[in-house]
């Protein structure tokens, strides 16, 4: 959807109500797994405990921040790169740009938020237990986003 009922990123939520009390359907997103061949261990108990991982990439290269899938691929790779099991990536890109991807772990959930127009991205990794470990993605999202600064926040929970 393009023009002024377009999504941003702020007012997704109350435009999609607004969209859905309207009567206007919305775009479904992209589910399609990004090489995703991995299935819940139904053995395994996940502790109610983590870290989460909150990082801010500044000065990113504009190459590919509104490539939407460009960056379902990197999703994919950087939670995997922490040892998680990867269930599902999602992915909404909205207009006029930036893309939001998601991906289902089975030790809980990874998020990218690309702002093109700031050449910034924010990542939000969470793992529960201790066998996965969220900092592990750092260097592939440094790497490929060639991003000149990062800020990071590791939050125990329990």
């Amino acid at each position: 959807m393009y023009g002024p009922e377009a999504p941003t990123r702020c007012s997704v939520a109350s435009r999609l109500a607004r969209a859905n009390v309207n009567g206007v359907k919305k775009a479904a997103p992209i589910t399609t797994p990004v090489s995703v061949n991995a299935t819940e261990k139904s053995d395994v108990t996940y502790e109610a405990s983590g870290r989460h991982l909150l990082l801010t990439l500044r000065n990113c290269s504009p190459e590919f921040l509104s490539d939407e899938f460009k960056l379902r691929e990197l999703t994919l790779i950087a939670a995997q790169a922490t040892g998680a099991t990867v269930l599902k990536i999602s992915s909404h890109r909205f207009a006029p740009q930036g893309v939001t991807t998601l991906a289902l772990l089975a030790e809980s959930h990874a998020s990218l938020h690309s702002y093109p127009e700031a050449n910034l991205v924010f990542w939000d990794c969470f793992t529960c237990g201790s066998t996965c470990n969220p900092e592990l993605s750092i260097p592939i999202l440094v790497a490929a986003l060639k991003a000149a600064s990062v800020s990071k926040q590791v939050v125990a929970r329990s």
